[in-house]
């Protein structure tokens, strides 16, 4: 049953097809994977498994006679609690949020899920309004990473990638405002994408304005594309979204990067890297030039984005008063962002990939006295593509190049990687890729 709950999305479509699998047993699996793995880890504040099964059976009747509703027709999907859902309450991670109200609308990403046959299993937990690079809330309480429950999944969209982990699903959506999604990516080991801003519609707007993004959160590439096919086409609520583009993001992936011109950054001008985490990315820009991609060792000339962000973050935050921040200030963090844009857009003229790390050695832990975790991040390499609205994608270091010329061409694009095995106790043990997860013996 486990290993059915881990196949990849584009597997059990194929299967769905040939009639090998059915949408209900598909489903049933992914619930028992729940029900033996979410204690441990807390991924999910709602679990609606009899919608789930209802939502099976009729995707089941429909592959029966040959007529799939759309691509994701029958694959579990879940849902990040920031993103509205008909019939489940959006908390968001916070008490100030009435449950007792209508739950009546579906945001885009949501909406073009269903509508594609998608089986909705719940609503995976963030920290409250998706604020901060950890996962835990006063609602829904501490979500804990896959790999070693001692530590943090990162966050904000914590919940989807420690699911995405356990194969608590096939399907995830996440937002990303400065690393919600390539955190959680990189501390689990799994695959996420934060698109270009518009290129995934939203509504209603995040409060953190244009620096926040929706993308996927999956265990393989080719299901992030096929998920990007679904969530990518329009909706007419978000008057910011960009133009649609026809296309289909999964063509392509096998075609290697022979011929792409890749700028290889180790420090992005003002990190300091550990050294295990800069050879590492070292030895997989040296992978691609041997598949035969032109790799250029450049600085694209960032300055440190840390307290241009943080004032561009402050001034969207629904906890902070607009008004403690001073016009001057808010002037500056424009003039600052927009700089960020200008020397992305340059840089990308030459190069139209970055391949970079995700971070320095990933995180330092504390535990408060209440169980909850402190998070010190040690690189704010996720910043300059949120400042700069370009999409950026996370991925394991031997799944390096995570994307392909297809799913890359609304260029530019940048590429962080992970490392393949911890070497210390601040290392996060979300990286390891070469056994799966081990939670208090449920697998080995």
């Amino acid at each position: 049953m486990s290993e059915i709950a881990k196949l990849p999305a584009a597997e059990l479509v194929r299967r769905y097809r040939r009639k090998d699998l059915s949408p209900v047993e598909v489903t049933k699996a992914a619930l028992s994977r729940i029900d033996a793995c979410n204690k441990a880890v807390n991924a999910f504040c709602v679990i609606d498994a009899d919608q789930a099964l209802a939502s099976a059976a009729a995707s089941e009747a429909r592959w029966m006679k040959g007529e799939p509703c759309g691509l994701v027709d029958g694959v579990p999907t879940t849902i990040k609690d920031v993103v509205l859902t008909k019939g489940w309450p959006t908390l968001r991670g916070s008490r100030t949020t009435d449950p007792d109200q209508p739950w009546d609308i579906d945001a885009p990403c949501t909406a073009r899920l269903r509508e594609h046959g998608a089986v909705l299993l719940g609503k995976t937990t963030t920290p409250e309004f998706g604020w901060k690079g950890v996962t835990d809330n006063l609602v829904s309480g501490i979500t804990r990473n896959p790999w070693n429950t001692d530590r943090t999944p990162g966050g904000s969209s914590g919940g989807a990638a420690a699911a995405a982990a356990l194969g608590m699903g096939a399907l995830h959506i996440g937002t990303d405002g400065g690393g919600s999604i390539r955190i959680p990516s990189g501390f689990t080991g799994v695959f996420g994408h934060k698109p270009s801003f518009g290129r995934v519609p939203a509504w209603p707007g995040s409060a953190f304005g244009t620096l926040s993004h929706v993308g996927p959160l999956t265990r393989t590439v080719t299901d992030a594309a096929l998920m990007l096919n679904v969530i990518t086409q329009p909706d007419a609520r978000d008057w910011t979204a960009l133009p649609f583009r026809e296309r289909d993001y999964t063509i392509g992936l096998e075609d290697g990067v022979a011929g792409l011109r890749i700028a290889y950054s180790p420090v992005l001008g003002y990190v300091d890297v550990d050294p295990e985490i800069a050879a590492l990315v070292r030895a997989a820009a040296e992978v691609m030039r041997d598949l035969g991609a032109t790799v250029e060792k450049v600085d694209p000339g960032f300055n440190d984005p840390a307290e241009t962000f943080r004032r561009q973050w402050a001034r969207r935050s629904p906890s902070v008063n607009f008004w403690m921040l001073s016009k001057r200030a808010i002037n500056w963090a424009k003039r600052c962002r927009s700089s960020t844009k200008h020397t992305t857009c340059c840089s990308h003229r030459r190069c139209p990939f970055l391949l970079s790390r995700q971070a320095k050695r990933s995180l330092t832990r504390t535990a408060s006295r209440d169980g909850r975790f402190g998070l010190r991040l040690r690189s704010r390499s996720t910043l300059p593509s949120n400042l700069s609205l370009q999409h950026h994608a996370v991925s394991r270091v031997k799944d390096c190049p995570p994307v392909s010329k297809s799913l890359a061409q609304s260029m530019p694009m940048r590429w962080s990687c992970v490392p393949r095995v911890p070497t210390s106790p601040l290392v996060h043990s979300g990286c390891r890729t070469n056994r799966t997860c081990n939670i208090d013996g449920l697998e080995r």
